[in-house]
């Protein structure tokens, strides 16, 4: 069973120097090598968790990242949980989305997220919480290693 990186896209793929620059929607090619060569290193499968599934219909969302050099290790993306009793302005933590993918897919391997937010309950441990002013660094990438090499986590 290969590893899993949960991938969240802004923030991760990209940063907000690059984006003021090269524009919104846009991939940082420094910030994407280094998920490429994390991938490579740990033979790792992808689960999209990004905002960016609200948008963009799965099969396009990864021909789009595949299409920017991400190999196509693709096996799904978290649900879209409603916020139950909340207002629209409150949105379920990524953290229960993810859960809620590891339950429904009974995955029990090693995992690790790469996120720019902090809402990553009950899953926190595995967290490799990026900068959005850098996007995703050597040191994450790093991090993330260990978490998808080591079960202690």
């Amino acid at each position: 069973m290969s590893p899993l990186i949960f991938l969240d896209i802004d923030g991760v793929l990209n940063n907000t120097p690059w984006m003021e620059k090269a524009g919104f929607g846009t991939l940082d090619p420094a910030n994407v090598e280094k998920l490429i060569r994390l991938i490579q290193l740990v033979d790792a499968d992808l689960v999209i968790s990004s905002d960016w599934r609200f948008f963009h219909k799965y099969d396009v969302l990864c021909r789009r990242l595949v299409s920017e050099g991400i190999p196509n290790r693709f096996v799904g993306s978290t649900p879209c949980l409603e916020a139950e009793g909340k207002t629209d302005d409150e949105i379920v933590p990524r953290g229960l989305e993810i859960d809620a993918w590891l339950k429904n897919n009974n995955f029990n391997g090693l995992f690790c997220i790469l996120d720019d937010r902090d809402d990553m309950e009950p899953h926190q441990g595995r967290l490799v919480q990026t900068d959005d002013n850098y996007g995703l660094l050597d040191r994450d990438v790093e991090q993330a290693i260990s978490l998808l090499m080591c079960s202690s986590a």
